[in-house]
């Protein structure tokens, strides 16, 4: 979510050769857009609202939860951008620098806007407010649930993901100018035990290997012509491998001990998310064509600001459709209803956010910095 939109030229296209720029671009941006409008969906899903049967129950029911992994796949992106926007840093200071005015001036609005409707709501239950206002400076910083902290956002669970592979990529950056390849190592080596606990961070390593063009012709090959069924399997194996390790209270690694089928379902996940970044970088075949639609596109410039916006949108849509009878009324069209009434202000949200947090809080921020830097070095 937090990754930008610079380009790139590590990802290859169906006939084997490279897409960059403008096209690799407009792959990224529109996936950003698809994976964004999905979680939205599995937030309508999720919402506990009466609804007709078929999707609270069964296949289907499991196929529109599923959706909820789509913020892994966020993960992958980053893997993909921000190798290619270490590449083009400076130094690892100034990565950070453009990684921190990218994510946090549309994270301190609404994370402050959460611990409001927390305290108001008696949100999340169990918690005190002051032990809320406490965690503040470490929501602000993006660190639960990395760092143990209550989370006062609750979708703001992956920027600490985002952050924590910016830390690793920019130790690697910084490590490697001192010691040569060995500097990347250690710091790889330091963050591998966080994935026994943060297993979804996981989905960064394909990313990474597609933006290192680590891609074997088979692989290139299929990702050139099943992304989009790599999408879906990817999805219902991830969401099995989820629920199983929520049911039988696993760790996600603990799969990999295993002695029956249930041991592949990891690794499985895995080589689809490979498949699936290798055809979205590429913008091969259905999936790409559904990535560069002008709805995806659009979806993708206000990506960021929609994840973090939607769930308050959400939150008070829900409340007037409690507070006003009409879930009452309703009955199983309440969360249709919730649908139609949630997306217009999430929209409208995201697209102010994007223009005045996104665009113009975090060019003033970077134009200050470079003041300074300028005159340092005069």
């Amino acid at each position: 979510m937090g990754g930008n939109t610079a380009q790139i030229s590590s990802a290859p296209d169906p006939a084997g050769g490279m897409l960059s720029g403008h096209a690799l671009n407009a792959n990224i941006q529109g996936a950003r857009g698809l994976f964004c409008a999905m979680i939205f969906f599995y937030h309508v899903i999720n919402s506990a609202l009466p609804a007709p049967a078929a999707v609270t129950v069964g296949p289907l029911h499991f196929a529109l939860m599923s959706l909820s992994h789509s913020v892994e796949l966020f993960f992958g992106i980053s893997g993909i951008v921000i190798i290619g926007s270490l590449r083009r840093s400076r130094s690892a200071a100034a990565f950070l620098w453009n990684r921190s005015t990218r994510i946090f001036p549309v994270l301190w609005v609404t994370v402050v806007i959460f611990l409001a409707m927390n305290i108001a709501g008696g949100r999340p239950e169990g918690v005190p407010p002051m032990a809320l206002i406490a965690a503040l400076p470490a929501n602000l910083l993006a660190m639960p649930p990395v760092v143990p902290v209550p989370l006062i956002h609750p979708a703001a669970w992956s920027l600490s993901y985002e952050f924590a592979f910016y830390l690793v990529c920019a130790s690697g950056f910084a490590l490697y100018a001192l010691m040569g390849r060995w500097g990347y190592a250690l710091p790889i080596a330091a963050a591998a035990p966080l994935l026994w606990i943060h297993t979804p961070a996981l989905m960064f390593i394909p990313g990474v290997l597609v933006a290192l063009n680590a891609v074997p012709p088979l692989a290139r090959w299929a990702g050139a012509r099943f992304s989009l069924l790599a999408l879906v399997a990817f999805l219902a194996v991830w969401h099995t491998v989820i629920e199983i390790a929520a049911t039988k209270k696993l760790t996600l690694l603990a799969f990999l001990t295993f002695a029956d089928w249930r041991s592949l379902l990891m690794p499985l996940s895995l080589l689809l998310a490979y498949i699936l970044f290798i055809g979205m970088s590429s913008g091969a075949g259905v999936l790409g064509r559904i990535l560069r639609t002008p709805a995806m596109l659009w979806m993708g410039t206000i990506s960021y600001s929609f994840y973090l916006w939607h769930p308050i949108a959400m939150a008070f849509v829900k409340l007037g459709l409690y507070k006003s009878g009409v879930v009452a009324l309703a009955g199983n069209w309440s969360m249709p209803i919730f649908f139609a009434l949630a997306l217009p202000p999430s929209l409208a949200l995201a697209w102010a956010s994007q223009r005045v947090l996104e665009v113009r809080v975090t060019n003033w921020l970077r134009r200050r910095n470079a003041k300074p830097a300028a005159a340092a070095a005069t």
